[in-house]
């Protein structure tokens, strides 16, 4: 009985671990996400001769 016990800690201390690579990444991947978002809105924008050009 001892055995399993050790065994279903050794894997929770495993999935642990797998938790904290993963939240590591999220963090890493929200500044990507973040970072791509403001490339987009600063490419995305109606240039303001686009505006002109509606205008007329």
């Amino acid at each position: 009985m001892v055995e399993i016990v050790d065994e279903l800690k050794a894997k929770l201390a495993e999935i642990d671990a797998k938790i904290g690579e993963l939240r590591r990444e999220i963090v890493v991947l929200g500044g990507q996400k973040s970072a791509f978002e403001k490339v987009i809105n600063v490419y995305d924008r109606p240039s303001p001769s686009m505006s002109i050009q509606r205008r007329s």
